[in-house]
């Protein structure tokens, strides 16, 4: 309605879909023009090839700079009921992407029940034709549906019915369903909600991380991993593996072979998880995974962080020492205990230390020898004038030995 000419530059048709069923009823020349107040007709054909209902649109493109594109939306066709299905799950929310119904563990011959709420979110009417339930493998029938309307039945655009989908186990084990709703929605006849119920493994797992704290470079540890059924039915093991980017430190020594293996409710199952310090690295990192029949979903795989640290062990230092190394005026008639003390040997570690001491010379014809060889500290006493040599080595935790040490006396007269 503007005061110059309306150029239509480009008009354009679309269809929703593959099929195709809008056209136009002649061919539109483009360019055109428009004065003031001029008017063009354009003629829309609609051709359906299903029963359903058909959307498109209609693009102008013009000279009008503040309308560049306009867009027309079409609908045509029989208006179809769409079918939403929604299960509520826990604090009254809905979920309506997850069709699928897990039952609390229930005692034999007591009943849980799931709320669910089948609703028309289409524009026209939705015929529901059947909902029933099904258990897989046949036998009892331990699922079943409750409706306040008997299908088939119809629901009008934008309402919605509550049922009630209900297990009553007979049987120790697990139990697996469907529940099956038939409509006329073109494009989901057939919905299935898959059903499960019974009594489950409950896995759990301690420690929850292993932590092998400092270990010296060529020695090995091995820490215990406890796996645990706190469920009502037997927990099945299929998988216990260090991940691919694990330390090739770590491994889980004679266990591969004996799975997959059953732990029984109320049961538990150790296994050892080894490290052998290889590389003077500071932190070793792994991570254990454990995959078994545990329906829930945040416990499977479940993942152990496992640590250590490799440290290179040094030796320990032997250190002899005496009140004096000249004695003068021993009496050989009457000996005293000349004293060797190895308090001062020491491990940088801090490791306990163990001991061994050795008579490494001593004068001709003496048969001196040492009143104890693995303590702390000993004594001797001299038979002959001259000199004494004493030998000690310490042995730290890990049986590392240290240089020997030495230490010279000179016994006089």
């Amino acid at each position: 309605m503007g005061s110059g000419t309306l150029v239509i530059t480009q008009v354009d048709l679309n269809s929703q879909g593959s099929n195709n069923p809008f056209s136009f009823k002649e061919q539109v020349q483009v360019p055109f023009s428009l004065r003031r107040y001029e008017k063009n007709v354009i003629s829309l054909l609609y051709t359906p090839s299903t029963a359903t209902s058909d959307t498109g649109t209609v693009v102008f493109k013009t000279n009008d700079q503040q309308h560049k594109q306009w867009t027309i939306n079409i609908w045509a066709g029989n208006p179809a009921g769409k079918i939403q299905i929604c299960v509520f799950v826990q604090d009254g929310n809905k979920e309506c992407n997850n069709l699928s119904i897990t039952f609390p563990e229930t005692a034999l011959n007591k009943s849980a029940s799931a709320r669910l709420l089948v609703g028309n979110i289409g524009v026209g009417d939705l015929l529901v034709n059947s909902i029933k339930t099904n258990t897989t493998g046949g036998g009892d029938q331990v699922f079943e549906v409750n409706s306040p309307q008997a299908a088939p039945f119809t629901l009008k655009s934008q309402s919605e019915v509550e049922l009630s989908a209900n297990y009553k186990p007979v049987k120790a084990g697990q139990d697996k369903g469907t529940l099956t709703v038939e409509s006329d929605d073109p494009d989901n006849p057939k919905m299935e909600i898959k059903l499960a119920g019974g009594q489950f493994p409950d896995i759990d797992i301690a420690p929850s991380v292993l932590a092998f704290g400092k270990i010296d470079i060529g020695k090995s540890a091995e820490l215990a991993i406890t796996i645990s059924n706190s469920g009502r039915a037997d927990l099945i093991i299929d998988k216990v593996q260090l991940q691919q980017n694990s330390s090739d430190e770590f491994s889980i020594p004679a266990l591969e072979s004996s799975l997959p293996y059953t732990i029984a409710p109320q049961n538990s199952k150790d296994f050892m998880v080894r490290y052998e310090s290889k590389y003077a690295t500071a932190n070793k990192m792994a991570t254990l995974e454990i995959s078994s029949n545990d329906p829930d979903l945040s416990e499977n795989p479940y993942l152990i962080n496992v640590s250590a640290q490799s440290e290179v062990n040094l030796p320990p230092v032997a250190n002899i020492t005496v009140p004096n190394d000249v004695i003068y005026g021993y009496d050989l008639q009457t000996p005293t205990d000349i004293m060797l003390d190895g308090s001062k040997s020491s491990d940088r570690e801090g490791s306990p230390l163990t001991y061994k001491w050795e008579m490494i010379k001593k004068p001709l014809g003496s048969k001196s020898d040492l009143a104890s060889t693995d303590k702390v500290s000993t004594t001797f006493k001299a038979d002959q004038w001259g000199s004494y040599t004493i030998g000690l080595i310490v042995f730290d935790n890990y049986k590392q030995a240290s240089g020997q040490a030495t230490k010279s006396l000179s016994i006089n007269q």
